[in-house]
């Protein structure tokens, strides 16, 4: 009672990421190197959207960029969403410190992501 929803939110993908990755996926993450993390996060996006396509890059050590597109009205919440899930994957494959920020573009959002290993 009293919280917006947008301030529990990550909370909630967090959680639900964490009991998704903790079944079959924890032990392969943990050992995947940043760049194998990022070349599967097209087919991670896919499995639970059926709008958009998402990109992701390593543009360095600790640091990537995903691009969403052909999603242009994509709710704040779900960029949120999105934003979040992101980071439940590389928290689960034991990144730390792990900071996802995002901008909105005509046919999706950017999101920029830095972590530490």
């Amino acid at each position: 009672a009293g919280v917006e929803l947008h301030e529990v939110y990550p909370q909630i993908v967090r959680i639900g990421m964490g009991y998704s990755l903790a079944k079959a996926w924890r032990w392969l993450l943990v050992m995947a190197t940043d760049a194998t993390l990022l070349r599967r996060a097209p087919q991670l996006y896919a499995k639970g959207h059926d709008r958009g396509s998402l990109d992701a890059e390593l543009v360095a050590p600790g640091s990537a960029r995903l691009v969403l597109t052909q999603w242009p009205d994509a709710s704040e919440l779900r960029l949120l969403g999105i934003g979040c899930a992101v980071a439940a994957v590389l928290e689960g494959a034991g990144r730390r410190e792990v900071v996802v920020t995002r901008t909105r573009t005509p046919d999706g959002a950017t999101f920029v992501v830095r972590w530490r290993s």
